[in-house]
Parts: structure tokens; C-alpha cells; sequence
């Protein structure tokens, strides 16, 4: 019985502990972009801001660091 009880307590003490209401967190404007590289490769790749570019032409294509 103590340990039915203490459970409970437990359940109680989390649920009101969690936030009422889920809050999203802020997403930036992403869109997606084919980028083809100099051997004749395409990629689906997701950019969100102008560094976005150059880091999938360094993972995907192999282009140097600027």
C-alpha cells in the first residue's frame, strides 16, 4: 500500500511540475535546394542561411573551406 501511494505521489509531483501548455521553438525560414556538384552529382540539400551553402558544398561535394 505504501508503495501504490508513494507511485502516486511520484505521478502528482510530475505532473505538476511539467509546463501546461507546449510552447514551439522558433523555426527559421528553410527551404529546400538542389545543389549540383562540378562531377555531375545533384543533392537534395536544406539551406536556412548563406553559410548553409558552403557547408554542403564542403560535405557533399568536396569543394575546399572558404
Amino acid at each position: 500500500m505504501k508503495k501504490l501511494i508513494l507511485s502516486f505521489a511520484f505521478i502528482g509531483l510530475f505532473s505538476f511540475m511539467t509546463p501546461m501548455a507546449a510552447t514551439p521553438l522558433p523555426v527559421p525560414d528553410c527551404y529546400t535546394a538542389i545543389l549540383d556538384c562540378n562531377d555531375g552529382t545533384s543533392h537534395y540539400v536544406v539551406i536556412c542561411d548563406v553559410s548553409d551553402w558552403s557547408m554542403w558544398g564542403q560535405l557533399l561535394c568536396g569543394y575546399p573551406a572558404e
